[in-house]
């Protein structure tokens, strides 16, 4: 098995991708009070930094046919940190719906739902 380590943005990990949690992986486990607020706290950090630096979410392994180039991807480890953007961009795209921002939250919506655009029915 061959193991590439490259830098993506968030939109690159969520832009046409279809991830897979397998059996063997641990229910979302997250607490409010630990690892989401060190999560929120970081991300807050980073969004008022006048740095230029990107945002770390730390490291992430998938598995594909293609490696990560791959539209079908096996999540080994950083399950817990995807499934947490997946419910910040949720939020986020209700908050925009609430508040009459429907472009925002379709720009948004873009991220979360996957569509096989190359299957031929």
């Amino acid at each position: 098995m061959r193991v590439d380590s490259k830098d993506k943005k968030i939109k690159d990990i969520f832009t046409k991708k279809e991830y897979i949690i397998p059996d063997y992986q641990r229910d979302y486990s997250w607490e409010e009070n630990e690892e989401i607020a060190i999560f929120w706290d970081d991300f807050l950090y980073f969004l008022k930094s006048e740095s230029g630096e990107n945002f770390f979410l730390g490291p992430m392994v998938f598995r594909g046919d293609n490696g990560i180039d791959s539209s079908k991807l096996e999540v080994i480890d950083g399950q817990q940190r995807l499934i947490t953007l997946s419910i910040l961009i949720s939020v986020l795209v209700s908050l925009f719906e609430k508040n009459k921002q429907p472009d925002l939250a379709e720009g948004l919506k873009e991220y979360l739902i996957f569509r096989d655009l190359e299957k031929k029915d």
